[in-house]
């Protein structure tokens, strides 16, 4: 995971980036989703790739913290041939936290998993954390 400030293109306001990255292996070669398959029913809760935003409140405690802009994601096929077959790699993805007058520094950590078109869930992963403008 790593976390750069950037300047947003068209407000040039600053905001935090987080680039959160996982490692995978599949069996079958069936991650990913493409565009026009998005709508599909199977993934009315959430896409093909869950991610969890969790704010520390006090000691060792935590609470999620739920962010619309992180409801339904999705990456795209990662075996454009989709023959049967191991792939494996990784998976980036930027979550962007802007700063704002009301938003205060607050320490974080996410949660990630990845479901494969047969929608199959993955185990669940943690991240270390991190401090990021949060409202």
């Amino acid at each position: 995971m790593d976390k750069f400030e950037v300047i947003e293109p068209f407000s040039k306001s600053k905001q935090d980036s987080v680039v959160i990255t996982i490692d995978f292996k599949d069996g079958d070669g069936d991650l990913g989703e493409s565009t026009d398959n998005r709508g599909n029913a199977n993934y009315n809760i959430w896409g093909n790739y869950e991610l969890r935003t969790f704010k520390k409140v006090s000691g060792n405690k935590f609470e999620e913290v739920i962010l619309a802009a992180n409801a339904k994601l999705f990456f795209p096929v990662l075996k454009p041939d989709r023959k049967k077959g191991p792939i494996e790699g990784k998976l980036d993805y930027a979550v962007y936290f802007p700063y704002s007058k009301n938003a205060k520094l607050t320490t974080v950590k996410f949660q990630i998993r990845v479901r494969d078109r047969a929608l199959n869930v993955s185990n669940a992963v943690e991240s270390d954390t991190l401090s990021v403008p949060l409202l």
